[in-house]
């Protein structure tokens, strides 16, 4: 009997994306990780029923760390006939064949769930890769799971000084508000994890000072850079770093918030404060294009229209209460201008949103 599964990923990422031409640790890495999370979707009486068929997927090694030393032990395909004992009494033969319906459900779950993932993988996996694995009479029928990753771990799953030195650059791509700063801590977090995985650890000094340099760039977070710039270097720690920039960030978001939930009013909240919650609500939908999510660069979209609203500069970026435009601005002959961009076309201009007076160290809107 086939078994049928509702996987959360029914089709697996492909192990050599357009553009690449053989599979890489970072490919490897998303496949293992579909591969486990659809084989632990299952459930299953092994080791409390918390890990699904995972013995499936990975080593026995990497599965005892996760089940403090329960190992998995495949169900074995159960005879023809019920085993019954010779001179067995009818509740003895009644709970014999009980048990021997539990087994063969086992089994056929067990079964149609080792087929499944193979299959899966076949499909992620351009047979070139694979194909040192495959039987001429029953092609991949007769290989496991297992057997398919650990093959394409030990050919490419070597992490290459290229990798690494893109993983750096990953750790210091762009972080822009209103994105949430939990994205930066994240590309921190992953960066770590990948360089010490391919054996050139990251410090953690070094990665709060990639997020330090990167917040830095924002005049919005200009006081808490400072602050931090002033504490002890043994301070300067990822934890306290998270601590210090989240609350910055949340001081940022709760005009925002006022706003949205109170409808807070130009009385209520009196000239100044109006006009931060005007300027903190007229962001701009945010959308994310593949290439931007790859380096975590988020890119405003075109703001929707408003009978007075936002213009836009080359030099300058969005002037969220509206001003000059790139054909008026002062800065209009400086090299590389261009005078006909727009927020629906930018032509590579400044994609950030200019920051009022108030919010920024001292300078004159232009």
């Amino acid at each position: 009997m086939v078994v049928a599964f509702t996987f959360p990923k029914p089709v697996l990422s492909p192990v050599v994306p357009a553009g690449t031409s053989k599979p890489s640790y970072t490919t490897l890495k998303v496949l293992q990780t579909e591969v486990n999370e659809n084989a632990l979707s299952a459930k299953t009486r092994f080791a409390g029923g918390n890990f699904g068929f995972l013995g499936l997927t990975v080593s026995e090694a990497v599965l005892v760390k996760l089940t403090n030393n329960v190992v998995y032990v495949p169900p074995v395909e159960p005879p023809d006939t019920p085993p019954h004992a010779v001179g067995a009494t009818q509740p003895q033969i009644t709970e014999t064949n009980r048990q021997y319906l539990q087994d063969i459900k086992e089994y056929d779950t067990y079964s149609s769930m080792s087929k499944a993932l193979v299959a899966m993988v076949v499909q992620a996996v351009p047979d070139d890769f694979i194909s040192e694995l495959k039987c001429p009479v029953m092609g991949y029928g007769n290989v496991t799971v297992l057997t398919l990753l650990t093959h394409l771990w030990v050919c490419y799953g070597q992490i290459e000084p290229a990798e690494l030195i893109m993983n750096r650059k990953r750790m210091a791509a762009p972080w822009l508000f209103p994105a949430p700063i939990e994205r930066l801590y994240g590309q921190l977090r992953d960066g770590m994890q990948f360089a010490n995985e391919g054996g050139d650890p990251v410090s953690e000094f070094a990665a709060v000072l990639d997020g330090e340099i990167n917040i830095e760039g924002n005049p919005l977070f200009s006081t808490a850079s400072e602050e931090w710039r002033k504490k002890a270097p043994a301070d300067k720690t990822m934890a306290a770093f998270k601590e210090h920039f989240s609350r910055k960030d949340s001081d940022l978001r709760r005009p925002l918030l006022r706003a949205i939930t109170s409808g807070t009013t130009t009385g209520e909240a009196g000239y100044h404060s109006a006009n931060q919650v005007y300027e903190t609500t007229q962001f701009e939908e945010v959308t994310v294009s593949p290439t931007a999510a790859a380096a975590n660069v988020v890119v405003p979209s075109a703001p929707p229209a408003r009978a007075t609203g936002p213009t836009y500069c080359h030099y300058h970026g969005i002037m969220l209460k509206g001003g000059h435009t790139s054909a008026t601005c002062k800065n209009r002959n400086e090299p590389g201008h261009q005078v006909k961009a727009t927020l629906q076309n930018k032509m590579n201009g400044n994609k950030e949103t200019f920051v009022p007076y108030y919010k920024r160290a001292p300078r004159t809107e232009e």
